[in-house]
């Protein structure tokens, strides 16, 4: 018995007597009187805390999604080798434009979340990494539910109808990056402007890049820039006009190049970018680009893979 329960055993067994003498000496069992000690009223008991809501470890529907939807991705895959120079064994990044039969991005509603496929996964369920402080991190299980080495990266952006994604590899003492690309939902033919004179450009300023569309004419003119930056070494922008491209009616898409008449030998003297119309109603375009760009302070040279995404303004 523990002593709690003694405690109240003994309370329990108490005399008879002592009623009595609380009656006979004007107490009674009917609340204090004058002379009884003032009874404090009991305590309200605590109420228990709200338990926090557990984060969900997959992500809402982009886009205001209702089905199941395939993305149109556009962007660069990543391989790589060692080759030998005078300086020893180097090993170079290759950049391609992104396969389809290697890369793919879908929504599922009944996994209630994107399906990937990279590397050696195929339709990999992506999941929080750490559901509810990182809205950007996810991990990727395999479709019998074992985990992958497969690590994505996904933002989307405000305003418009397009995310970008990261495909990184777990390898021994860290990552590496397979791939990267904007998705989106592809717009239709007949909401692709087939008159009229309209500017995309992504507003950012010291870096813009800005292309005029006359549809009427089929003709696309602007400028894009050029800077490189992967967190180590960097390059100051640099803008180059394009020469002029075509886009019929009918097109979803065009891609224009831009002359880079400095580069040296071993470098493409073009750049190019690449876009597509994208959205309900096609005012945004998704687009990829790849330049040499050059670091004047240090001499070197280095080409340039990126993606974005341009407005209509």
């Amino acid at each position: 018995m523990s002593r709690n329960i003694r405690a109240i055993a003994a309370y329990a067994a108490m005399p008879s007597a002592l009623a009595v003498c609380l009656a006979g000496c004007g107490g009674s069992d009917n609340g204090p009187s004058g002379r009884d000690p003032v009874q404090a009223p009991a305590p309200s008991p605590t109420p228990a805390p709200t338990p926090a809501p557990t984060a969900s470890i997959y992500p809402d529907a982009p886009f205001g999604l209702t089905g199941d939807q395939d993305f149109l991705l556009i962007g660069w895959m990543y391989s790589g080798e060692t080759v030998e120079t005078e300086d020893g064994p180097v090993y170079q990044t290759r950049a391609d434009p992104l396969a389809a039969d290697a890369f793919a991005l879908s929504w599922s509603m009944a996994e209630g979340s994107y399906l990937t496929t990279a590397g050696s996964v195929t339709d990999g369920v992506l999941y929080y990494t750490f559901p509810g402080n990182n809205p950007y991190a996810f991990s990727v299980a395999r479709p019998d539910g074992s985990e992958s080495d497969l690590d994505v990266s996904i933002g989307i952006a405000q305003g418009a109808p397009v995310g970008r994604i990261y495909w990184h590899q777990q390898i021994e003492g860290g990552h590496t990056t397979l791939g990267q690309a904007m998705f989106a939902i592809a717009a239709k033919a007949d909401a692709v402007p087939r008159s009229g004179t309209y500017s995309y450009s992504n507003g950012q300023l010291g870096r813009p890049n800005r292309l005029e569309f006359d549809f009427a004419k089929g003709e696309i003119t602007g400028t894009v820039t050029v800077e490189y930056n992967d967190g180590w070494y960097y390059t100051l922008p640099v803008q180059y006009e394009i020469e002029p491209a075509r886009i019929e009616a009918g097109q979803t898409g065009f891609t224009a190049r831009f002359a880079i008449p400095d580069a040296p030998e071993g470098f493409d003297k073009y750049g190019e970018i690449t876009g597509v119309f994208v959205g309900s109603d096609a005012k945004t375009i998704a687009y990829s680009l790849k330049s040499p760009a050059h670091n004047a302070e240090w001499e070197w040279w280095v080409m340039d893979y990126t993606v974005g995404m341009l407005q209509r303004n």
